[in-house]
């Protein structure tokens, strides 16, 4: 039981960390430096996540995982920004899901014990 419990909240606590979520309108380039995380479409579909996109120099970067790449201004076709009200609300329901299915679970056996003792 105590083990079933530990694995329950190191779940909850992986997927704290884990859900992000994007506004569904694009925004420009330039509004979107130093707005925090973005989700970059190109023209050919490849998908970029950033940290953060910035600009040095007259040209705009990203911010990625363990790297600084250069964006092509030519070859964007949308701009996300992250949706931090969204997020938090997956993020919490991502959490909260492992609790309830074993709340659930929990209740299930309570009451079949009830009925078959």
């Amino acid at each position: 039981m105590k083990k079933k419990s530990i694995s329950f909240v190191l779940l909850a606590v992986i997927l704290l960390q884990s859900c992000v979520a994007y506004q569904k309108t694009s925004v420009s380039l330039d509004s979107a430096v130093d707005k925090g995380k973005v989700k970059v479409v190109k023209t050919s579909g490849n998908e970029f996540r950033f940290k953060n996109i910035y600009i040095k120099n007259n040209i705009y970067y990203g911010d990625a995982k363990t790297q600084e790449i250069r964006i092509d201004t030519t070859q964007i076709k949308n701009i996300y920004l992250k949706d931090r009200k969204k997020s938090n609300k997956r993020t919490v329901l991502l959490a909260l899901s492992p609790l309830i299915v074993y709340a659930t679970y929990a209740a299930i056996f309570v009451i079949l014990s009830l009925l078959f003792v």
